[in-house]
């Protein structure tokens, strides 16, 4: 009768707890489809003209064609001097000893866009870049090591790391050939063949040359990166089975896995702890609850949160985090759709007035670590890793915020959750096969919605509810 007893509590346990987590899960649909048409009716659409008149079109396109004609690689006859052999070999050394990790890259964006701001595809590559830093660290997170084997979490990090690494071996010495072309006071476009750079881009580093289109210049390295990265990445075999089947399956949990976000940090006159934003560890006070596993750390309180954040402190109003605005890729594979999220993802980053210098500010003031405590540091922390975690997970979450006495979720820093991966040497073929990427040298729209704050969080809930769902399975 005890064993009975004991079977049928907990049975009725279960049922309880399944029928909380349904009610849950109604709930978040509900408020996330009422917050996004909201977020929807007040996002205006950022636009970035290209600025390329018909005639110039035509020209380029012409040019275009001219180098399809030639032989894919190398495709010069003039000979190198021994200076520009010399100039070569020093850029692709330098983009090597910047290529270690997704810090050195990100990091090296944004030095570069601080020297040269006619270039803002170094400033998105460097927004985009710590996109891809916290999917990495979230790998080794408190969430997804929860859904993922280890096996698969290998491979997605194995992805990431190398998108990203071969994004920034084939970007990032274009972008010092034009710094050095500038220091030569003459274009040295030519020898952008020898730096095993797409014939796609010589005409588009010419024309920037003459006219000075930063719109251009970005929309053309956006498609030749995605392009760049299309067979040796997102159609690789090596990627296919196991990376993208189980990124299918987290974005089928929780849209927060496949968002691309731009945080938007608070001007000084309007915060009133700036220099203590993202990454900080909020002070221990008496009272507080005891963190959930050793390193963790229980959540602030209102008016210290608000000031990690900074954000103005009021009477009973603690401020709100920084706001975040992007895109969500759908489907990685596709092509089109990542070159368009690129356009998209550029207008907001240059053509949304309203955000634009928290975006600009955000990037400046707040280093890249890898951990989203960067960004939101009332919901994260970097202070553990996986392997610190209790077997069991805890509810945490309550809309944007935690729920009361709850620590906050970890997102430990990059060089804590993943060492450093050096880049196999990558296939060598041009990708510029035809002139069908001329449709995408269009103006750069964003459409709407552009503020994904409410999304993300129902992102990070959803993630937490498939994690109950599991555990209630198990």
């Amino acid at each position: 009768m005890a064993a009975e007893s004991k079977g049928a509590n907990k049975g009725d346990s279960m049922w309880a707890k399944g029928l909380l987590l349904g009610k849950g899960i109604a709930r978040l649909i509900a408020d996330s489809v009422n917050r996004l048409w909201h977020a929807s009716v007040r996002s205006g659409e950022a636009e970035i003209p290209l600025n390329l008149s018909p005639e110039r079109k035509r020209q380029l396109v012409s040019r275009l064609e001219e180098q399809l004609r030639k032989p894919p690689a190398h495709h010069s006859n003039k000979a190198l001097s021994s200076r520009e052999k010399e100039l070569v070999r020093e850029l692709q050394e330098h983009t090597a000893l910047l290529n270690r990790n997704n810090l050195t890259r990100t990091a090296a964006y944004l030095e570069f866009y601080g020297k040269h701001p006619d270039i803002h595809w170094a400033l998105l590559a460097h927004m985009v870049s710590r996109n891809g830093g916290w999917n990495m660290t979230d790998l080794r997170g408190e969430l997804l090591p929860r859904l993922l084997d280890e096996g698969e979490i290998e491979s997605v990090f194995d992805m990431l790391e190398t998108a990203n690494a071969l994004i920034f071996q084939d970007a990032f010495p274009q972008l010092l050939l034009y710094e050095r072309s500038r220091t030569w006071n003459r274009p040295l476009f030519h020898l952008l063949p020898w730096l095993h750079v797409s014939r796609f881009m010589q005409p588009m580093w010419e024309l920037f040359w003459d006219e000075g289109s930063s719109a251009l210049i970005t929309i053309a390295l956006i498609i030749n990166e995605q392009n760049y990265i299309q067979a040796r990445v997102a159609e690789h075999p090596r990627f296919q089975d196991h990376a993208l089947h189980s990124l299918m399956r987290l974005t089928q949990a929780a849209t927060q896995t496949n968002q691309i976000i731009f945080p938007c940090k608070s001007a000084p006159a309007e915060s009133s702890a700036v220099g203590r934003a993202a990454g900080s560890k909020a002070t221990a006070s008496a009272g507080r609850p005891a963190a959930a596993y050793p390193g963790a750390e229980a959540a602030p309180s209102p008016s210290q949160a608000a000031d990690a954040m900074g954000m103005p402190i009021r009477a009973g109003n603690p401020g709100k985090p920084w706001p975040l605005y992007g895109r969500v890729l759908e489907n990685f594979p596709d092509l089109d759709e990542r070159i368009e999220i690129g356009k998209q993802l550029y207008a907001l980053l240059f053509g949304l007035p309203s955000a634009r210098d928290g975006f600009h500010r955000f990037a400046r003031e707040v280093p890249h670590s890898g951990s989203r405590a960067d960004y939101w540091p009332h919901l994260f922390q970097d202070a553990a890793t996986q392997t610190a975690f209790p077997s069991s997970y805890t509810e945490r979450l309550n809309g944007c915020a935690l729920r009361e006495g709850a620590s906050r979720l970890c997102s430990p820093r990059l060089p804590a959750a993943w060492p450093d991966r050096p880049l196999a040497a990558p296939e060598r073929y041009d990708w510029f096969r035809d002139l069908s990427p001329v449709a995408h040298l269009s103006a750069a729209r964003a459409g709407a919605p552009a503020e994904l704050t409410r999304l993300h969080c129902a992102g990070l809930r959803k993630l937490e509810l498939a994690i109950l769902a599991r555990e209630l399975i198990d």
